[in-house]
């Protein structure tokens, strides 16, 4: 399904829609989208008018690689994981550094530097 877009040319942005048809008078455009966001802290959709084709293009800028904080979410797993860990260095006298835990956590932060 083709999408429009209302352009506002002296401002360089969508007015409205995305929408499946044109609406009434001036500026209605065809939208063309390329690139998918795949990370919404790090990338964004620019937009802008294309004369050639008489058509607004939506492209992908920014970078899809998951920043620090997102790559130790990922790594720190479950609370449930977590509490699990705890729970057994505090049963087996090792909620120290030498712990599950603790070498768990370490290791994600050394694999995950801060940015």
């Amino acid at each position: 399904m083709n999408l429009f877009v209302k352009w506002d040319s002296d401002n360089s942005k969508i007015l409205y829609g995305p929408q499946g048809v044109a609406g009434d008078g001036d500026g209605w455009y065809p939208l063309i989208e390329t690139g998918e966001v795949e990370n919404y802290r790090t990338q964004h959709r620019v937009y802008e008018f294309v004369e050639a084709v008489q058509a607004v293009i939506g492209r992908v800028e920014g970078s899809a690689n998951l920043t620090w904080i997102q790559a130790r979410q990922g790594a720190y797993g479950g609370l449930a994981d977590q509490l699990d860990m705890i729970w057994h260095d505090m049963n087996d006298g090792t909620f120290d550094s030498t712990g599950l835990f603790f070498n768990h956590i370490k290791d994600v932060k050394d694999a995950n530097p801060k940015g």
